[in-house]
């Protein structure tokens, strides 16, 4: 089997996107999201145990769109894997770079993946500015990772928003609604707190509203949400954007401070997990 060649790269003209975070205070006033976004907007991060940077988070409107380079970061081989994981160990350190969930959590994930889970809400700007970084993944996804979305549901629109996501994964049109729904909130400050506005939105995709407004009252779609919400307590999300590297390791930009760490920090905890692959 491969290793895994883990290809997280740093964005070029993200700034400090992503290293902010939006917590569940921040959360608790539905409008905060609209008024902070999409110009230049701060939080602080929740988690008690973290001095979260206060640096500037800029959206984006081009998301993804951003010229980055597809470099591997480096080699593919177990050698490489062991080399970065002495290095990491040398560099990082448990409590402050990252978290260590004790005991590790379950994942969603087949058997001979390292799953690498991104903890969202499309409410925080945050977010929103994290997608570059969360797209030079996609872009380079090795084989042994598998990378998962996970709402946040820190209010009752952040849940009726994971009941939006999931429901567009069941109907398969996810793609085409994910960047538009965060540009809607973001940059025509439209929060969609109701079903209706959201509905609304939806239709405007051209998706058919009745059809999207039974998969989100779905079984499938309620079950998905409850799911989501046990996972954020087991991973103790106390803000986003945060990073899981499969159910064992929690890490985030607001903790580590800047991108290359944060990429460094995620492809080190990966190393770590695919040596034992």
């Amino acid at each position: 089997m491969n290793r895994m060649n883990v290809v997280l790269t740093a964005v070029a003209g993200l700034g400090f996107a992503g290293l902010t975070a939006c917590s569940p205070a921040d959360a608790s006033d539905v409008t905060s999201a609209a008024k902070k976004a999409p110009a230049e907007a701060t939080a602080t991060a929740a988690k008690p145990d973290i001095d979260a940077a206060k640096d500037r988070a800029r959206s984006n409107d081009r998301l993804a769109r951003l010229d980055e380079p597809n470099t591997p970061i480096r080699p593919r081989g177990s050698a490489a894997d062991a080399g970065l994981v002495a290095e990491g160990d040398k560099n990082f350190k448990a409590g402050k770079d990252y978290v260590v969930l004790k005991p590790s959590k379950r994942t969603s994930s087949p058997a001979g993946k390292v799953e690498l889970t991104e903890v969202f809400m499309y409410q925080c700007p945050h977010c929103f500015s994290f997608e570059p970084f969360i797209e030079s993944v996609l872009r380079n996804q090795p084989e042994e990772m598998n990378f998962v979305r996970l709402p946040a549901i820190f209010n009752n629109v952040a849940k009726l928003h994971a009941q939006a996501f999931y429901a567009a994964k069941s109907m398969g049109v996810w793609e085409e609604l994910h960047t538009p729904f965060f540009q809607e909130i973001h940059t025509r400050r439209n929060l969609m707190p109701t079903e209706d506005k959201l509905l609304d939105f939806v239709a405007k995709q051209g998706i058919d509203r009745t059809k999207f407004k039974n998969a989100m009252k779905s079984f499938e779609v309620d079950s998905k949400v409850r799911d989501a919400m046990d996972l954020n307590t087991a991973y103790q999300i106390g803000s986003v954007p945060t990073l899981v590297i499969n159910g064992k390791y929690v890490t985030s930009g607001a903790m580590v401070g800047n991108t290359q760490k944060l990429r460094d920090v995620v492809n080190y905890l990966i190393a770590k997990e695919a040596i034992a692959l």
